[in-house]
């Protein structure tokens, strides 16, 4: 079995909030099983699920969809380029800002036209672990919106502070074997 360990600037904070939406079939190699016909309705549930918890039902076109709506995202999750899957903050450059941005245009399509930045990031968040939320409140505290400028300016944040990053590490429970890694386990 492989040892879960820190994996990233993000994935840190989405392992304190509950756990990767779809990360065994990242880790086995098998995501486009995410969209498989046994999969889909788990899948859509997941994500569903996963964006009721960031209250993102609230006052919003989600609250009256039924889990079937989400099988477009699903499917544009198990077809998305497997790098962004271990793309972290000290990664950020222009080639996969580009990768990012399109992704977030893809989600954005499979979800519907006018879903918001916010919608789209916490979807990124937590099925990638690439990028941050970007909803009011960061914004606000960033004073940079959802942008490839904004993504290097995280960059330039993180590089600036890194072992402070780093240190805040906190290891994803594995929810099938229950393995919690050791609390002095750093990576």
């Amino acid at each position: 079995m492989p040892v879960p360990s820190c994996g990233g600037v993000f994935r840190e904070l989405l392992a304190y909030r509950g756990g990767d939406v779809v990360p065994r079939f990242h880790d086995d190699g098998r995501l486009e099983e995410l969209a498989a016909p046994a999969n889909l309705q788990a899948s859509c549930l997941q994500i569903g699920f996963y964006l009721a918890s960031w209250g993102m039902f609230r006052n919003s076109p989600l609250l009256d969809k039924s889990s079937r709506f989400y099988e477009p995202l699903v499917r544009s999750i198990a077809a998305a380029e497997r790098s962004l899957w271990t793309l972290d903050v000290p990664q950020y450059g222009d080639e996969s800002c580009a990768l990012i941005m399109q992704r977030a245009e893809d989600i954005r399509s499979a979800l519907f036209p006018e879903a918001s930045d916010t919608l789209v990031t916490k979807v990124m968040l937590g099925v990638f672990g690439c990028v941050p939320a970007f909803d009011s409140y960061f914004v606000r505290g960033f004073r940079h919106a959802f942008g490839k400028g904004s993504l290097l300016r995280l960059r330039a944040v993180y590089e600036a502070d890194a072992s402070s990053f780093d240190a805040c590490c906190v290891p994803t429970i594995d929810f099938t074997s229950r393995w919690r890694p050791p609390p002095w386990r750093s990576s």
